[in-house]
C-alpha cells in the first residue's frame, strides 16, 4: 500500500530530482536550463527542497527554501496532485519569474513525464529509449534514499545497512552512487569514488527489462547480466528496499 506523505517525498526527492540528469541528456531541458534562476518548493506537512538551475545545469538542494521563484502546496497530497498533472502549485514569490515557471519549469516536469511514462511507439526509438531507461535507472536510484529515510517498513531496513557506498551502474551508459552512514541515505547521481559495494546492469536493455518486469531478477543474476559483488550485507539490504520501490513506482 501507497502512503501519501511518503509518494510526495518520491515525487520531490526522487522524481524531481531527476531534473539533475534530465538537463545532462535532453537538449531542450538543457536550453531551459541555461537561465540561472532558483525554484525552492515547500510541502506543508512534507518536504522542502530548492533546484538551482544555470548553464544547463539543475542541481536539487534538499531541506533548502529561499530562491527566486518559491512555490506553497498545501499538502503532500497537492504535491502527488501536481505531478501526475492534475494541479498546480500556488507561486507566493518571485511574480517576475512566472514565465520561467509556466513555461520552463512546466516544460521540463512535461519533457520528464514523457520519458518516465514511455509510449511503445516512443521506444522503438533508440536515441529516446536510452534516455528514458537512463532516467528510470536515476529515479529508481533517487528512490531507494527517499524510501530509507521516509518508509516505515525501508527505514528498518535501512537502519541495519552497514556504512559506506553502493555504486549502481548501466555499463558505459550511467552511474548513480547510494552512500549510507549511520542507517541515514542519500542518492547522488554520479559515479561511485569509493564504492564499497555494486550492482552492475550488462546492458540498457537488461536494466529496461528489469525496471519494466519483463526480466527475472534471479534468470538475470544466473546468466550474469545483473552482477552483485562486495559487501553482501549492504547488496541484501538494497534488494529488500528494491523491492518497496517497485510498490511506490509500479
Amino acid at each position: 500500500m501507497k502512503d501519501v506523505t511518503t509518494m510526495s517525498y518520491i515525487n520531490l526527492f526522487g522524481v524531481l530530482k531527476t531534473f539533475e540528469v534530465l538537463c545532462k541528456i535532453d537538449d531542450e531541458a538543457k536550453e531551459i536550463a541555461m537561465k540561472k534562476t532558483t525554484v525552492s518548493i515547500n510541502v506543508k506537512g512534507g518536504g522542502k527542497a530548492k533546484l538551482v538551475f544555470g548553464d544547463g545545469k539543475c542541481k536539487m538542494m534538499k531541506g533548502v527554501l529561499g530562491g527566486k521563484i518559491k512555490l506553497l502546496l498545501t499538502s503532500p497530497q497537492k504535491l502527488n496532485d501536481m505531478i501526475d498533472g492534475n494541479g498546480n502549485p500556488i507561486p507566493y514569490w518571485g511574480f517576475t519569474q512566472l514565465n520561467f515557471l509556466l513555461k520552463g519549469f512546466s516544460r521540463l516536469a512535461e519533457i520528464l513525464g514523457t520519458y518516465l511514462k514511455p509510449t511503445p511507439e516512443q521506444l522503438e526509438d533508440r536515441d529516446f529509449y536510452e534516455k528514458s531507461t537512463i532516467l528510470m535507472f536515476h529515479l529508481i536510484a533517487n528512490s531507494i534514499s527517499v524510501l530509507g529515510h521516509d518508509d516505515d517498513i525501508s527505514k528498518f531496513t535501512s537502519a541495519y545497512m552497514p556504512d559506506g557506498e553502493i555504486s549502481m551502474i548501466i555499463k558505459d551508459k550511467s552511474a548513480a552512487t547510494i552512500f549510507v552512514k549511520n542507517g541515514v541515505m542519500k542518492t547522488f547521481n554520479r559515479k561511485s569514488e569509493h564504492p564499497r559495494s555494486f550492482m552492475i546492469f550488462d546492458s540498457l536493455e537488461t536494466a529496461r527489462g528489469m525496471f519494466d518486469g519483463t526480466l527475472s531478477s534471479m534468470n538475470c543474476l544466473a546468466e550474469g547480466k545483473i552482477e552483485m559483488k562486495g559487501f553482501i550485507p549492504m547488496i541484501d539490504n538494497l534488494n529488500k528496499m528494491l523491492g518497496r520501490v517497485a510498490i511506490y513506482l509500479g
